[in-house]
């Protein structure tokens, strides 16, 4: 026997969840189910962080011992890299993690990068009403290492075609 429920039924079941009526679903279980439900209802916007209180380093940064201790301290093992102060267009993300082999120099992110000496990734750029379920999906495939939230509805597209033109001149 096949029991279908709509979404609001599931949801409405795992709020009100007593153990005893539903065997086999521990409180974990029915915690993992209801995000499942919350994460195909919620908005990448609603999960962001803006960009104002992102951090990020620019293809004009030097990579030196400061830089190096900034992005530890940092915390993130993935940082935007954006064009410039004043074009804050996101055209990669640096994956840390490469940095391990790097020596501090005086070297700019785009000159590690031209030499192949770091690795900056592009990034899934995603509308701003796009599903934080689908764009998870999207990490797991392997798309991109961390997503950029875009306002324009043909921000996605236009904005991807900027960031392979500007790593292709780099």
């Amino acid at each position: 026997m096949i029991l279908l429920h709509s979404e609001k039924a599931l949801d409405d079941a795992f709020h009100h969840h007593k153990p005893a009526e539903m065997p086999g679903l521990d409180n974990n279980a029915i915690n993992m189910l209801t995000s499942a439900l919350y994460l195909q209802k919620t908005q990448v916007s609603e999960v962001m962080t803006p960009a104002n209180q992102m951090y990020c380093l620019y293809l004009s940064s030097i990579l030196n011992k400061e830089t190096r201790r900034n992005i530890l301290d940092s915390g993130f093992s993935r940082v935007p890299i954006c064009y410039s102060e004043q074009h804050k267009f996101v055209v990669g993300i640096l994956l840390t993690k490469t940095l391990i082999s790097v020596e501090p120099s005086n070297s700019t992110i785009a000159e590690l990068f031209v030499q192949k000496l770091i690795q900056i990734k592009v990034p899934l750029y995603v509308h701003k009403t796009a599903n934080v379920r689908a764009t998870s999906n999207a990490f797991k495939e392997g798309h991109s290492h961390m997503a950029i939230v875009c306002a324009e509805v043909d921000g996605p597209g236009r904005l991807r075609n900027m960031a392979d033109n500007l790593q292709r001149e780099m």
